[in-house]
């Protein structure tokens, strides 16, 4: 079978292809040439109304969004206007402890992780929550189940993919029975983080926040609670004005509202938030106590990577259908 005409790019150029439009980047250059040809060819435009369901995986801390593509600009409007078109529009933005609303159920469920209570929560969040939101498109945070190189894996971590794949199940019997007729899509965490962030350089929301011009790189390989705060003040900064991410209706704005004064609360690490008693933990027979501002960065946290997500993968799919139109060997055809 011959080589991808792609194939004979340089691996660099075929790679940052790769990158900017969500795939993989290992391989050789074949590799690279066919998975972007793959891409390309089963590239299906997204419709003008289509709904994006964007979810956070966790059981604590359980985050979602709500969005659609960008409106074309109206045919009234003059070339010369120099309005930025958003990335997105925001319909829907929650986090929810899905073990919180299991014991307002019942009294033991939220220290129950059997399967038949697991499998209750998932489909009560597909009936109740996100049937009703009318998704075409649902992305599922990918889950590992190592982080940071650690050999064991974690019970708390089998519990989130337990829900996770509990999840696929129930989109998958609804899309079987014909209730549903959108596409799942798993989404790596660390892919979209790069993309929008950017690590080792300005990522795509720097670039459009302008911060490419002001010199505001990420510099070096960001540490997890780096990336968080990262991530946090980018989407503050996309949210702000509605620009970047233009918000519909009144809860999404008080959800947005809500956001930005957490952000302001814990801008920077300074936040002036004493610690509270209302969050303690124990580690090796000590009380330690847990700021205020730690719980509001994690829920801030939570939040930011669900809207990011969908940003990116919208963005994903606007540079896949530029290569779709426009690069003629990504269809196979002759340079």
């Amino acid at each position: 079978m011959p080589a991808p005409v792609g194939a004979k790019l340089p691996a660099k150029v075929l790679q940052a292809i790769a990158f900017q439009c969500g795939l993989a980047q290992a391989g050789t250059r074949p590799v690279l040439a066919e998975r972007i040809q793959t891409a390309a060819r089963e590239f299906q435009p997204l419709t003008p109304d289509a709904r994006i369901l964007s979810i956070d995986m966790g059981l604590r801390n359980f985050a979602f969004s709500l969005l659609s593509p960008p409106k074309p600009p109206p045919l009234t409007q003059h070339p010369s206007t120099n309005k930025p078109t958003p990335l997105a529009h925001l319909h829907a933005w929650k986090r929810i402890d899905l073990l919180r609303l299991s014991a307002a159920a019942d009294s033991q469920a939220s220290d129950d992780f059997t399967p038949s209570t697991m499998a209750a929560r998932a489909v009560a969040l597909v009936q109740s929550r996100f049937l009703p939101l009318a998704p075409t498109h649902v992305l599922i945070e990918r889950q590992r189940f190592r982080s940071g190189g650690a050999s064991g894996v974690l019970e708390w971590t089998l519990r989130v993919n337990t829900l996770e794949a509990m999840l696929y199940a129930a989109f998958t019997t609804l899309r079987a029975v014909g209730a549903w007729d959108g596409q799942l899509v798993a989404v790596p965490p660390s892919r979209a983080t790069r993309f929008m962030v950017g690590e080792g350089e300005v990522g795509v929301g720097g670039v459009l926040l302008g911060l490419e011009a002001e010199g505001e790189g990420v510099g070096a390989k960001m540490k997890q609670a780096d990336s968080k705060k990262l991530k946090i003040d980018l989407l503050g900064r996309c949210l702000e004005g509605g620009r970047v991410i233009e918000l519909e209706g009144a809860q999404v704005k008080k959800a947005v509202d809500d956001f930005l004064e957490g952000r302001a609360k814990t801008a920077t690490g300074r936040s002036r938030v004493k610690p509270t008693e209302t969050s303690v933990k124990k580690k090796k027979g000590e009380t330690v106590v847990k700021s205020e501002a730690g719980a509001i960065l994690t829920k801030l946290d939570d939040l930011s990577d669900s809207l990011l997500q969908g940003v990116a993968w919208l963005e994903w799919q606007r540079n896949i259908g530029r290569l779709h139109e426009t690069v003629p060997w990504v269809l196979g055809d002759p340079e």
